[in-house]
């Protein structure tokens, strides 16, 4: 998702001098979203966080800055509902 989308276009990105990470994030214990971070050189740092509640997507570029928000049309599963299904 990440490598595909607005970041890559934004920032330039070389696929292979990134990795990236995904983290469950949780509200109350319970599980709330997710976090996409992409990490390369020089400690460039992106990230994506997406909503579960909301659908929502927030782009933040290498300064941190928010600079888009994408409603998507699909859900994301997180790791309960992937289990529950």
């Amino acid at each position: 998702m990440l490598l595909s989308g607005p970041p890559r276009e934004k920032e330039n990105l070389l696929l292979d001098q990134f990795t990236m990470s995904q983290l469950q994030l949780t509200r109350r214990n319970e599980p709330c979203g997710l976090q996409f971070c992409l990490r390369g050189r020089r400690n460039v740092r992106l990230a994506t966080i997406w909503v579960a509640d909301q659908n929502l997507v927030y782009l933040y570029d290498a300064r941190g800055t928010r600079y888009a928000k994408l409603r998507l049309t699909n859900r994301l599963a997180l790791q309960e509902e992937a289990r529950a299904a």
